[in-house]
């Protein structure tokens, strides 16, 4: 019998994760999506008038930004190599700084071109680290666009049914969704759960549970943690 792997991204995710799953790992997992967050839209402006570049740090932000507008015609700076993808998918020239945060703003000041207009960052409500800060701090005019958030759901009966008592795996893409599975999962029978996450700070939540092992991806990336799942 296959090994249930608990997918917790938002639904378009989940699924293309899914679908990505059983392409490069066949009938090594049975994949059940279960979101944790769902995105929303919020009211902040998509003009760009007046920028040079655009930054994105996150594959919804792109996602959002182009239900929205169709407007191409600026450079798209992302945060990693997925984002970077949905970038380009939509028709963006896209860059992608292979990384975090940190990165992405390494990327932005090396891209800057003085005079020519400021860096806009367009994201969700909540971000980890603070882009805009990190460019006005080297002298860079940088604006921001909250244009999504992200709710919290609760795991699926499904999902559950997948997890307690049984070996499993979940994934963790997140902090803020690892909080979410930490708390989902607590009271129930974890021993022989596995957590995946997509870096160290998104496999803390799980430090005191009862669970068979936790991993952490080598680098903040889906690819990464398809190397993980791939010595399952």
């Amino acid at each position: 019998m296959r090994q249930s792997i608990i997918i917790t991204r938002p639904l378009a995710q989940s699924q293309e994760f899914a679908k990505t799953l059983e392409t490069r790992l066949p009938g090594k997992f049975l994949s059940v999506i279960s979101p944790l967050l769902e995105i929303r839209p919020e009211p902040g402006s998509v003009d760009t008038s007046g920028a040079q570049a655009l930054m994105f740090s996150s594959r919804n932000g792109v996602r959002e930004f182009a239900r929205r507008s169709s407007d191409r015609s600026l450079p798209a700076l992302c945060v990693g190599d997925g984002t970077a993808h949905e970038a380009s998918e939509v028709g963006f020239a896209a860059m992608s700084a292979q990384g975090d945060v940190s990165a992405l703003a390494a990327l932005a000041v090396d891209s800057y071109l003085p005079d020519f207009g400021f860096m806009l960052h367009f994201r969700g409500a909540e971000s980890r680290g603070d882009l805009v800060g990190s460019l006005l701090g080297e002298g860079i005019p940088a604006e921001e666009r909250i244009i999504y958030d992200q709710f919290p759901l609760y795991l699926t009966t499904q999902a559950k049914e997948a997890i307690d008592g049984q070996q499993a795996v979940a994934l963790a893409f997140s902090p803020r969704s690892a909080n979410l599975l930490a708390d989902e999962i607590r009271d129930l029978n974890t021993s022989g759960v596995s957590i995946v996450a997509i870096s160290l700070n998104a496999a803390a939540p799980f430090e005191g549970l009862t669970i068979a092992q936790a991993y952490a991806a080598p680098v903040p990336n889906s690819e990464a943690i398809l190397q993980v799942l791939r010595n399952f």
